[in-house]
Parts: structure tokens; C-alpha cells; sequence
């Protein structure tokens, strides 16, 4: 279920993206693939303050604030997929789609934004996936989040 805390980190995570991204885009550097990293950090931003607050309210079962830290990230990816294609519609005209397209897996296919946006939105989803994963170990083993006990 959506809550209130997923839904504003999901939007403070797409909003540290978007400045990111344009502040790239302003000094030329949009299309330099390994500055794309540093997304991880304001994922890992958004995740920490969901899973941080339903910690200290109480929230310790490990897969519900999985679920919390894997939705607020989900929300980021796909507002940014929309804000992006907005952002290539309206304010880059002039740029080609193949030369962004580039930066990903697509390589030199030809390729329209409803296939770039469809492919970002899948690297999106699975680095949500990844990235969520990765920091509820840390939780799990730094802050002792509990997994429901197994039925024997």
C-alpha cells in the first residue's frame, strides 16, 4: 500500500535527479555515461530516509520496509522516465534520440523516445530493484530488521 513517506521521498528523489540531470545537461556533460552513477546516491538518499523514519516509528520487519524503500524507489524511476521525456520533447528538439540512446544498452539501434523511455524505465526498475536490495542487507544486518519467522 502507498503511504504518504514513499510517495514524498519518491518525489524528492526524482526532483535531486532532475537537478542533477539539467545541471549535466547545462555544463554539456548529460551524455557522459559515468556520471550517471552518482544517481545511486540520491536513490540511496530516498531509501535511507523511508526505511530511517518507519525504523524509529517502530517498522522492524524486514520485508515491509523492503517494500516501502522498493516503492519510493519505483516512484523516482518512473517520475523520471516522465519528466525526462517531457524535458527531450519540448525543451530538446534539435537533439537525436540515437545519440542519447547511446549512453545505454541500445547502442546504435534506431530508436524513437517511446523505445528510449521503455528502456530507461527497465533500467530504472532493476537498478530500483538492485539498489533497494543491496542497502536492506545493510539495514538488516546493521540496525537487526526481522524476517518473519518461517511456518515449520
Amino acid at each position: 500500500m502507498l503511504s504518504r513517506l514513499e510517495i514524498i521521498n519518491g518525489i524528492l528523489i526524482f526532483i535531486l535527479l532532475g537537478l542533477f540531470f539539467l545541471i549535466l545537461d547545462s555544463l554539456g556533460y548529460s551524455d557522459n555515461i559515468y556520471l550517471r552513477f552518482f544517481n545511486i546516491l540520491f536513490v540511496f538518499f530516498g531509501i535511507n530516509r523511508v526505511v530511517s523514519h518507519k525504523v524509529k516509528n517502530g517498522e522492524t520487519g524486514y520485508f515491509r520496509n523492503f517494500g516501502s524503500a522498493l516503492i519510493t524507489s519505483l516512484i523516482a524511476a518512473l517520475l523520471s522516465v516522465i519528466g525526462l521525456a517531457i524535458y527531450i520533447t519540448y525543451f530538446r528538439e534539435g537533439a537525436s534520440i540515437s545519440d542519447l540512446a547511446k549512453s545505454i544498452i541500445m547502442g546504435d539501434q534506431d530508436v524513437d523516445l517511446l523505445k528510449y523511455c521503455a528502456a530507461l524505465l527497465v533500467e530504472g526498475l532493476g537498478s530500483s530493484l538492485i539498489l533497494t536490495f543491496i542497502f536492506m542487507q545493510y539495514w538488516r544486518i546493521t540496525h537487526n530488521l526481522q524476517k518473519p519467522e518461517s511456518k515449520k
